[in-house]
Parts: C-alpha cells; sequence; structure tokens
C-alpha cells in the first residue's frame, strides 16, 4: 500500500513539474522573465518550499536519499513554505 502511495505522490510530482516547462537556474536570477514563466501557472497565494538543492515545490512530494531515510515535503503545511508573490520577490532580489 506505502509502494502505491508513493507511485501516486511521485505520479502527481512529475505532473505537475510537467505543467511548469520553464527551467530557470540560479545564474539567471537577474532575469524577471524567467521568474515570471517559473511561476505563471500559479495564483500568488500559493504556497511553495524552496527545496535545498534550488528550484521551488508546490504540493507534496516525499524524497528518499540513498541511505533509506524518507523526507517528507508539503507546501501547505510546512512552516517554511512561502507563498508564489514571496518566492517571485525573494527570486529578484
Amino acid at each position: 500500500m506505502k509502494k502505491v502511495k508513493l507511485l501516486s505522490v511521485f505520479a502527481l510530482f512529475v505532473c505537475v513539474c510537467a505543467m511548469v516547462p520553464t527551467i530557470v537556474n540560479a545564474s539567471e536570477k537577474d532575469s524577471t522573465a524567467g521568474v515570471s514563466d517559473c511561476f505563471s501557472t500559479m495564483n500568488k497565494d500559493m504556497k511553495v518550499i524552496e527545496m535545498p538543492d534550488g528550484g521551488y515545490l508546490q504540493g507534496e512530494a516525499t524524497l528518499i536519499k540513498e541511505d533509506g531515510t524518507r523526507v517528507e515535503y508539503n507546501s501547505e503545511t510546512d512552516e517554511n513554505a512561502i507563498s508564489v508573490e514571496q518566492a517571485r520577490e525573494e527570486f529578484n532580489k
């Protein structure tokens, strides 16, 4: 059952990622066009999490590390989540 749930979450994560075809690299922070494209499909009040390796996550994901430990992410309940509007502002600094 856990495998089915994990696969469902992973499939949802892939679908969400596929909806945002623009990839914005950290070196492109000076480009506001990249930020606009990155968040263009999101409502400004949606919550996102800035990921440790860069980028943003909207929704839920489970990361399974090489040693088998699991890290759960949920942009709606994470205490470090910020609104899309705040993410845009931070990205433009």
